[in-house]
Protein backbone atom coordinates (compact mmCIF):
# COMPACT_ATOMS: atom_id res chain seq x y z
CA UNK A 1 0.00 0.00 0.00
CA UNK A 2 1.05 3.44 -0.54
CA UNK A 3 -0.34 6.66 0.73
CA UNK A 4 0.24 9.94 -1.67
CA UNK A 5 0.92 13.27 -0.22
CA UNK A 6 -0.37 16.41 -3.03
CA UNK A 7 1.23 19.59 -2.20
CA UNK A 8 -0.83 21.95 -3.60
CA UNK A 9 0.74 25.66 -4.69
CA UNK A 10 -0.72 28.79 -3.93
CA UNK A 11 -1.42 31.21 -1.67
CA UNK A 12 -3.68 32.16 1.61
CA UNK A 13 -4.99 29.32 4.28
CA UNK A 14 -3.97 25.71 3.99
CA UNK A 15 -7.11 23.49 3.51
CA UNK A 16 -6.61 19.82 4.57
CA UNK A 17 -8.80 17.30 2.47
CA UNK A 18 -8.48 13.80 1.92
CA UNK A 19 -9.45 12.39 -1.79
CA UNK A 20 -11.03 9.31 -2.50
CA UNK A 21 -8.43 6.29 -3.06
CA UNK A 22 -5.91 6.46 -5.50
CA UNK A 23 -3.38 3.89 -7.46
CA UNK A 24 0.12 4.08 -8.55
CA UNK A 25 2.16 3.40 -11.83
CA UNK A 26 3.12 -0.34 -9.29
CA UNK A 27 -0.23 -0.83 -8.66
CA UNK A 28 -0.22 -0.57 -4.76
CA UNK A 29 -2.92 1.36 -3.68
CA UNK A 30 -3.00 4.30 -1.07
CA UNK A 31 -4.65 7.48 -0.03
CA UNK A 32 -4.13 11.10 -1.22
CA UNK A 33 -3.56 14.04 1.07
CA UNK A 34 -4.39 17.58 -0.45
CA UNK A 35 -2.01 20.19 1.32
CA UNK A 36 -3.12 23.60 0.43
CA UNK A 37 -6.40 25.91 -1.29
CA UNK A 38 -8.02 23.47 -3.44
CA UNK A 39 -8.90 26.04 -6.08
CA UNK A 40 -5.17 25.77 -6.98
CA UNK A 41 -5.06 22.08 -7.37
CA UNK A 42 -7.37 22.20 -10.09
CA UNK A 43 -6.35 25.54 -11.42
CA UNK A 44 -2.65 24.57 -11.79
CA UNK A 45 -1.95 20.95 -10.96
CA UNK A 46 -0.50 19.00 -8.39
CA UNK A 47 2.52 16.98 -7.53
CA UNK A 48 2.03 13.68 -6.52
CA UNK A 49 5.10 12.33 -4.22
CA UNK A 50 3.99 8.49 -3.20
CA UNK A 51 5.77 7.22 0.09
CA UNK A 52 6.08 3.07 0.76
CA UNK A 53 3.82 2.39 4.38
CA UNK A 54 6.05 -0.16 6.16
CA UNK A 55 3.13 -2.39 7.65
CA UNK A 56 3.93 -3.04 11.21
CA UNK A 57 5.07 -6.85 11.74
CA UNK A 58 5.48 -9.19 14.57
CA UNK A 59 7.62 -11.87 15.39
CA UNK A 60 6.37 -15.14 14.28
CA UNK A 61 6.12 -18.30 16.92
CA UNK A 62 8.79 -19.73 15.54
CA UNK A 63 12.27 -20.24 17.13
CA UNK A 64 15.51 -22.88 17.03
CA UNK A 65 15.50 -25.11 14.27
CA UNK A 66 11.94 -25.07 12.84
CA UNK A 67 12.69 -20.94 11.92
CA UNK A 68 15.78 -22.02 10.53
CA UNK A 69 13.93 -24.21 8.42
CA UNK A 70 11.73 -21.84 7.67
CA UNK A 71 14.22 -18.97 7.00
CA UNK A 72 16.49 -21.48 4.58
CA UNK A 73 13.25 -22.26 2.56
CA UNK A 74 12.47 -18.69 2.19
CA UNK A 75 16.31 -18.22 1.04
CA UNK A 76 15.75 -20.71 -1.56
CA UNK A 77 12.52 -19.56 -2.80
CA UNK A 78 14.00 -16.20 -3.40
CA UNK A 79 17.12 -17.56 -4.89
CA UNK A 80 15.00 -19.52 -7.29
CA UNK A 81 12.99 -15.69 -8.08
CA UNK A 82 16.25 -14.36 -9.16
CA UNK A 83 17.09 -17.32 -11.14
CA UNK A 84 14.15 -17.24 -13.06
CA UNK A 85 14.73 -13.32 -13.82
CA UNK A 86 17.91 -13.84 -14.61
CA UNK A 87 16.84 -16.40 -17.38
CA UNK A 88 13.47 -13.86 -18.12
CA UNK A 89 15.96 -10.96 -18.81
CA UNK A 90 17.83 -13.73 -21.28
CA UNK A 91 15.19 -14.36 -22.48
CA UNK A 92 13.75 -10.90 -23.23
CA UNK A 93 17.04 -9.76 -24.82
CA UNK A 94 17.24 -12.56 -27.08
CA UNK A 95 13.72 -11.97 -28.31
CA UNK A 96 14.30 -8.27 -29.27
CA UNK A 97 17.10 -9.43 -31.06
CA UNK A 98 15.20 -11.81 -32.81
CA UNK A 99 12.41 -9.04 -33.56
CA UNK A 100 14.99 -6.54 -34.88
CA UNK A 101 16.67 -9.20 -37.28
CA UNK A 102 12.63 -10.11 -38.49
CA UNK A 103 12.02 -6.40 -39.04
CA UNK A 104 15.30 -6.03 -41.03
CA UNK A 105 14.32 -9.00 -43.13
CA UNK A 106 11.11 -7.88 -43.63
CA UNK A 107 12.10 -4.62 -44.82
CA UNK A 108 14.10 -6.68 -47.79
CA UNK A 109 10.93 -7.95 -48.66
CA UNK A 110 8.68 -5.26 -48.25
CA UNK A 111 10.72 -1.97 -48.83
CA UNK A 112 8.85 0.90 -47.17
CA UNK A 113 8.05 3.43 -49.66
CA UNK A 114 6.26 6.09 -47.63
CA UNK A 115 4.99 6.20 -43.89
CA UNK A 116 1.99 7.22 -44.55
CA UNK A 117 0.05 4.55 -45.70
CA UNK A 118 -3.65 3.04 -44.90
CA UNK A 119 -4.56 1.75 -41.88
CA UNK A 120 -5.83 -1.80 -42.05
CA UNK A 121 -9.51 -2.77 -42.29
CA UNK A 122 -10.82 -3.47 -38.76
CA UNK A 123 -13.45 -5.87 -40.06
CA UNK A 124 -10.39 -8.56 -41.49
CA UNK A 125 -10.72 -7.38 -45.03
CA UNK A 126 -7.12 -7.66 -46.88
CA UNK A 127 -4.63 -4.98 -46.09
CA UNK A 128 -3.53 -2.68 -49.06
CA UNK A 129 -1.46 -5.23 -51.08
CA UNK A 130 2.62 -3.92 -51.68
CA UNK A 131 3.50 -2.42 -54.86
CA UNK A 132 4.63 -4.81 -57.35
CA UNK A 133 8.16 -5.12 -58.35
CA UNK A 134 9.16 -2.55 -61.69
CA UNK A 135 5.09 -1.09 -60.68
CA UNK A 136 4.19 2.11 -62.68
CA UNK A 137 4.16 5.47 -60.23
CA UNK A 138 1.17 7.32 -61.49
CA UNK A 139 0.66 10.95 -60.65
CA UNK A 140 -1.59 14.00 -62.07
CA UNK A 141 -3.75 13.33 -64.92
CA UNK A 142 -2.71 9.91 -65.85
CA UNK A 143 -3.64 9.17 -62.08
CA UNK A 144 -7.00 10.87 -62.82
CA UNK A 145 -7.24 8.73 -65.94
CA UNK A 146 -6.65 5.56 -64.35
CA UNK A 147 -8.81 5.88 -61.70
CA UNK A 148 -12.35 7.06 -63.54
CA UNK A 149 -11.09 3.82 -66.18
CA UNK A 150 -11.03 1.27 -63.38
CA UNK A 151 -14.27 2.67 -62.60
CA UNK A 152 -15.73 2.75 -65.69
CA UNK A 153 -14.35 -1.43 -65.63
CA UNK A 154 -15.38 -2.81 -62.17
CA UNK A 155 -17.94 0.02 -60.92
CA UNK A 156 -18.32 1.67 -57.39
CA UNK A 157 -15.42 1.42 -55.64
CA UNK A 158 -14.22 2.66 -52.10
CA UNK A 159 -11.34 4.81 -52.25
CA UNK A 160 -8.98 1.10 -50.69
CA UNK A 161 -11.08 -1.08 -53.11
CA UNK A 162 -9.53 1.42 -55.94
CA UNK A 163 -6.12 1.80 -54.01
CA UNK A 164 -5.62 -1.98 -53.83
CA UNK A 165 -6.79 -2.51 -57.03
CA UNK A 166 -3.98 -0.28 -58.59
CA UNK A 167 -1.43 -1.83 -56.83
CA UNK A 168 -2.96 -5.54 -58.18
CA UNK A 169 -2.90 -3.94 -61.80
CA UNK A 170 1.43 -2.99 -61.18
CA UNK A 171 0.76 0.77 -60.90
CA UNK A 172 1.26 2.52 -57.81
CA UNK A 173 0.10 6.12 -56.42
CA UNK A 174 3.30 8.16 -56.69
CA UNK A 175 4.21 11.26 -53.74
CA UNK A 176 4.61 11.00 -49.74
CA UNK A 177 1.12 11.14 -49.00
CA UNK A 178 0.00 7.98 -51.77
CA UNK A 179 -3.37 8.16 -49.60
CA UNK A 180 -4.20 12.20 -50.00
CA UNK A 181 -3.24 12.48 -53.34
CA UNK A 182 -5.67 9.29 -54.41
CA UNK A 183 -8.84 10.77 -52.73
CA UNK A 184 -7.69 14.61 -54.26
CA UNK A 185 -7.32 12.92 -57.68
CA UNK A 186 -11.04 11.57 -57.14
CA UNK A 187 -12.07 15.06 -56.01
CA UNK A 188 -10.51 16.58 -58.63
CA UNK A 189 -12.32 14.04 -61.01
CA UNK A 190 -15.73 14.75 -59.36
CA UNK A 191 -15.57 18.21 -59.95
CA UNK A 192 -14.94 18.02 -63.23
CA UNK A 193 -18.29 15.81 -63.82
CA UNK A 194 -15.71 12.38 -65.05
CA UNK A 195 -16.64 10.85 -61.71
CA UNK A 196 -19.65 11.07 -59.07
CA UNK A 197 -19.24 11.00 -55.57
CA UNK A 198 -22.01 8.30 -54.07
CA UNK A 199 -21.24 8.95 -50.83
CA UNK A 200 -17.95 9.69 -48.58
CA UNK A 201 -14.97 8.03 -50.12
CA UNK A 202 -17.01 6.13 -52.54
CA UNK A 203 -16.63 6.61 -56.19
CA UNK A 204 -18.68 5.90 -59.79
CA UNK A 205 -17.56 6.43 -62.96
CA UNK A 206 -20.37 9.14 -64.88
CA UNK A 207 -22.30 8.01 -67.89
CA UNK A 208 -19.70 9.30 -70.25
CA UNK A 209 -16.46 8.09 -68.59
CA UNK A 210 -18.33 4.90 -69.15
CA UNK A 211 -18.80 5.10 -72.65
CA UNK A 212 -15.48 6.68 -73.08
CA UNK A 213 -13.94 4.02 -71.67
CA UNK A 214 -15.80 1.06 -73.14
CA UNK A 215 -13.33 0.16 -76.14
CA UNK A 216 -11.76 -2.78 -74.86
CA UNK A 217 -8.63 -1.74 -76.69
CA UNK A 218 -8.56 1.71 -75.44
CA UNK A 219 -5.31 2.74 -73.18
CA UNK A 220 -4.85 5.00 -70.25
CA UNK A 221 -2.38 6.66 -72.12
CA UNK A 222 -0.20 6.59 -75.34
CA UNK A 223 2.14 3.42 -74.54
CA UNK A 224 0.52 2.88 -71.46
CA UNK A 225 -1.46 -0.44 -70.16
CA UNK A 226 -4.24 -1.50 -72.08
CA UNK A 227 -7.66 -1.26 -69.46
CA UNK A 228 -9.25 -4.12 -71.39
CA UNK A 229 -6.40 -6.60 -70.86
CA UNK A 230 -7.27 -6.00 -67.06
CA UNK A 231 -9.29 -9.33 -66.09
CA UNK A 232 -10.78 -9.40 -61.82
CA UNK A 233 -10.83 -12.71 -62.17
CA UNK A 234 -6.57 -13.02 -62.45
CA UNK A 235 -6.15 -9.94 -60.10
CA UNK A 236 -4.36 -11.71 -57.01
Amino acid sequence: MRSAIVRAPGWGPAVLSVTPVVQDDSGGVGSALVVGPLCDVFRTGCHLMFQRVDPVRQEGPLFGRRRAVVRERCDQLADSIADLDRRLGEISAERRRLALELKVERRRLWPVLSQRGRQPATDGREQLPAVRQGATFLWGRRLRAACVALLSRFGPMALPELHALLHRCHLAVAGTNPVKALADALGHEHDAGRARRIRRGVYRASAESVQRWSAPARRLWPGGPVIGEVDPASLG
